[in-house]
């Protein structure tokens, strides 16, 4: 009787292990990129950029990032994150914004006026380097995971 008491007992809490254990795992789900700048919201625009932080380092005025052969680096000492209008507006949770007054180069083209394109539509985000040269391609970019405001 003792016997079946203890490996009752046992059950019980195997089982509510199980279920926490379970329950961690559906809550943490994957590791995600905290998209902060995502939540901006038009009151927080116009405003002066002072660093853009990627996964893998900080972007601001002394350490450009470069994708394939093109190279981008601030161009003025102040960036400037403006909110893009549309027509109509985009539904809530949708935003688009771009950061101007980057210079992008490339040994080919040498350096040329871009911006930064970022947005978020029906919960996507998308990030794109925007170079002003005619022929010149958009970068589709990993997004950064914040936008540091002065």
């Amino acid at each position: 009787m003792e016997f079946s008491r203890r490996l009752d007992c046992m059950c019980k809490i195997s089982v509510v292990v199980l279920i926490a254990l379970a329950t961690l795992g559906v809550t943490a789900g994957p590791a995600r990129a905290d998209h902060s700048w995502s939540r901006l919201r038009l009151a927080d625009f116009p405003a002066y950029v002072k660093a853009i932080e990627f996964a893998d380092g900080t972007w601001d005025a002394s350490n450009p990032s470069c994708w394939g052969k093109w190279c981008v680096d601030f161009a003025s000492e102040r960036l400037e994150a403006k909110w893009m209008r549309t027509s109509p507006p985009p539904p809530p949770g949708n935003m688009d914004f771009r950061v101007i007054g980057l210079q992008c180069e490339n040994p080919v083209v040498g350096r040329v006026p871009c911006w930064i394109w970022m947005s978020v539509v029906y919960g996507e985000h998308q990030c794109t380097v925007v170079i002003e040269e005619g022929d010149s391609p958009d970068i589709r970019i990993g997004c950064p995971r914040h936008v540091v405001f002065e």
